[in-house]
C-alpha cells in the first residue's frame, strides 16, 4: 500500500491579540435559535468594506503577510442562504475596496475539525478510472517509478482532514490533501462606510485565511453554531 499526503500547516499570532479580560459570554443567533458562546472583543483600526448584502473585515496576523477575512451578511441568515448569497466577484470587490476604519470587533472563539471521504464526491464529478484496478483502469506509470512489473497502482480512498482553532492569541490550522486559491482583482467600493464600524460576528459567517503577497487562500470555512464547537 502506498500513501500520498499533501499537507498545509499554519500557525500565527494576531497582529493585535485580543485581551482575555475582554472575552465574555455573548449570544449567537443561528437558525432561529440563540445560544451563548465565548466571544472575543477588541477595538482597533482594521480594513473594512461592505455592499448591500455583505460586510468584509480583514484581521491581520503578525507581520502582515497573512490575514483572516471574515465575511458577514447584514441580515441574520442560516449558512445555506449565506452560501447562496456569496459569490467570488462580490468578495473580490470587497477585498480590493477595503479601507482602514475604527472597528469594534466581536468574534467568537472556535475550533473546527472535519474529515471528508472524498472518493464518492470525486466519482460523482467523473473521476473514475483512478479508482479502478485492472486493464482500462488507473494508470500512474508516468507519475510513479514502479519496481515490479506485476503491481498496478490505483487509488483506493482519499481523505481530506482539516483542523482550525481561533482564539485570543491567534490561529492554528492544518489541512491535508487540498488547497484553494484565487486572485483578487482591483475594483471600486459599492457602498459608503461609516467612520466607526461595529462588526459583531454574532450570526453565521464565512472566513478565509489568505497569504497576502500571492493572494492565495490557504483555508476557508464557515461558522454557523460556535456553541457546538470545542471552545476550550
Amino acid at each position: 500500500m502506498l500513501t500520498s499526503v499533501n499537507t498545509i500547516y499554519f500557525k500565527s499570532d494576531w497582529k493585535i491579540p485580543f485581551k482575555q479580560s475582554s472575552t465574555s459570554s455573548k449570544p449567537f443567533y443561528s437558525d432561529n435559535a440563540t445560544t451563548n458562546v465565548t466571544m472575543m472583543r477588541q477595538g482597533n483600526k482594521l480594513r473594512y468594506s461592505e455592499n448591500k448584502n455583505l460586510r468584509l473585515l480583514e484581521i491581520p496576523y503578525a507581520g502582515d503577510e497573512y490575514s483572516m477575512y471574515v465575511i458577514l451578511p447584514h441580515k441574520r441568515l442560516n449558512i445555506k442562504k449565506l452560501a447562496e448569497l456569496v459569490n467570488l466577484e462580490e468578495i473580490e470587490v470587497l477585498q480590493a475596496s477595503a479601507s482602514e476604519h475604527q472597528v469594534i470587533l466581536q468574534l467568537p472563539k472556535f475550533k473546527i475539525q472535519t474529515k471528508i471521504e472524498a472518493k464518492q464526491n470525486l466519482s460523482g464529478m467523473g473521476v473514475n478510472s483512478a479508482f479502478t484496478p485492472g486493464l482500462g483502469g488507473a494508470n500512474f506509470n508516468k507519475m510513479i517509478n514502479q519496481k515490479t512489473d506485476f503491481a498496478q497502482i490505483y487509488i483506493s480512498e482519499i481523505h481530506h482532514d482539516t483542523c482550525i482553532e481561533v482564539g485570543e492569541k491567534g490561529t492554528e490550522a492544518a489541512t491535508a490533501t487540498a488547497t484553494i486559491h484565487y486572485a483578487v482583482r482591483a475594483a471600486a467600493a459599492s457602498r459608503e462606510v461609516p467612520e466607526l464600524v461595529k462588526f459583531y460576528a454574532d450570526h453565521p459567517f464565512i472566513f478565509t485565511i489568505v497569504h497576502n503577497p500571492s493572494e492565495t487562500i490557504l483555508f476557508t470555512g464557515w461558522v454557523s453554531d460556535p456553541a457546538s464547537l470545542d471552545q476550550n
